[in-house]
């Protein structure tokens, strides 16, 4: 299912902003390229892969550049577990997020709706450009 930014934001608790930066600046090949004026939608995989490189972030002090790259090799391993060094290894309970994120989800479309983006309509009769007005006048 496709998802608006604000949906997505709402979902993993960060401002839209916020998300949107993560997504232009660190994770361009995340997102399809959006026309101006449109918002952005986002896939619910890509919202889980936002969220684990989040807690990243926060848990490990990683940036979210290589909070994205490990959160995206996460994902990839079968059981959400990948080797650190020769060592150690870091384990992520996948299954689990996807199940929150699906609820947060459905709870943030049943939300209120998204403001409208741009200009607000012109009200009736107030869509007269200087070109119409001009027109309109004799010439003096």
């Amino acid at each position: 299912m496709i998802y608006t930014t604000l949906e997505a934001a709402a979902a993993i608790g960060i401002e839209p902003k916020r998300l949107d930066n993560i997504l232009t600046a660190s994770g361009r090949h995340l997102i399809g390229r959006g026309a101006q004026g449109k918002a952005r939608t986002i896939g619910a995989d890509v919202i889980e892969l936002v969220a684990i490189a989040l807690l990243l972030e926060r848990d490990t002090g990683l940036r979210i550049g290589p909070a994205l790259r490990m959160a995206s090799a996460i994902r990839a391993s079968p059981d959400g577990t990948i080797p650190i060094g020769r060592l150690g290894s870091i384990r992520f309970d996948v299954i689990r997020l996807k199940s929150l994120i699906q609820e947060a989800l459905a709870d943030a479309v049943e939300g209120p709706a998204a403001p409208r983006r741009g200009r607000p309509p012109t009200p009736l009769g107030a869509g007269r450009t200087l070109a119409r007005a001009r027109c309109a006048r004799p010439d003096r």
